[in-house]
């Protein structure tokens, strides 16, 4: 017993070449969608397409698009630099700037769930201008329930790349793929009492625990605690290196906002029907491109 508990903290700590981390990624990526699919049916089991669940995907694109923005830009930026720093300066100062880069980029975030909680009319307005009446109340509800998981968001895919660029792919890929079945025990455990606003805890549940993972796997990256804060040059040049990014994610996710928009005001139950045809596009699209 003793002995398998060395080989998987072993096996827990352990670098992979990136043919394996391919694999790994590849496979990790394939059963994220099946357990995805499988969320999906159970979410359209229990909210169907009501003017609950429209709230709710309303509710969520506030967080995914800043989230997205933010989160994304400074993760896509995150191993080059780490790597450069590791590179000419050493472990202990690509260390610090891991730390640095999680601490800046937490406080955009944390603001930005500050002004979802404090201000979630103004959201609604720009992302569902067709909501009214029990709807708007609801989506307001939703997001200030949702205006913590740009946070969660954001740690879990910095943590994430910073396990990529120390070649930790099968704990990357292992932790990234925990959110679906979290999710879908949240489901079943808050749906049938709590409706719509079960998914939402469901969902911080399922982002909170693959940052958890990641946080454990990369404590050698980090230390215990795994913020600390960048000089004023280091900032300027990822701010600097992560404006085009910062841009072209808008423009990507713009488009499936406006659609959104549009079919806020339409019948109730639209936005919902729109959420569940991307889901499917982004399934396939996903089992074909998760290991590139």
């Amino acid at each position: 017993m003793a002995n398998t508990k060395t080989k998987i903290s072993s096996f827990l700590n352990s670098h992979q070449s990136v043919i394996s981390g391919t694999f790994w990624i590849t496979f990790f990526a394939l059963s994220s969608k099946i357990f995805g699919f499988i969320k999906q049916i159970l979410i359209g089991m229990f909210f169907g397409t009501s003017k609950g669940y429209d709230a709710v995907v309303i509710a969520s694109g506030p967080s995914d698009f800043v989230a997205g923005i933010i989160a994304g830009a400074f993760a896509s930026i995150a191993i080059p630099l780490y790597l450069e720093e590791k590179a000419k300066n050493g472990d202990e100062s690509a260390k610090q700037y891991a730390r640095g880069l999680l601490g800046f980029t937490s406080i955009f975030l944390l603001i930005f769930g500050l002004l979802l909680l404090i201000f979630p009319d103004f959201w609604i307005k720009i992302f569902a201008p067709g909501f009214s009446g029990q709807t708007v109340e609801l989506a307001r509800e939703y997001l200030r329930m949702f205006s913590i998981l740009p946070l969660l968001t954001g740690w879990s895919s910095l943590f994430g790349q910073f396990l990529r660029g120390e070649r930790k792919f099968f704990q990357s890929a292992l932790a990234g793929f925990v959110i679906s079945p979290v999710v879908i025990v949240g489901l079943l455990i808050f749906a049938p009492f709590m409706k719509e606003g079960g998914y939402v805890i469901a969902l911080e549940m399922g982002t909170a625990a693959t940052g958890f993972f990641s946080y454990l796997f990369g404590r050698k990256i980090w230390g215990n605690f795994p913020f600390g804060m960048l000089s004023e040059d280091k900032i300027k040049r990822a701010v600097y290196l992560a404006s085009p990014l910062f841009i072209s994610t808008a423009f990507g996710t713009i488009s499936n906002l406006t659609d959104k928009g549009f079919a806020s005001s339409l019948p109730a139950g639209s936005v919902s029907a729109l959420s569940y045809s991307w889901t499917i596009i982004t399934v396939i699209y996903g089992l074909v491109s998760g290991g590139l």
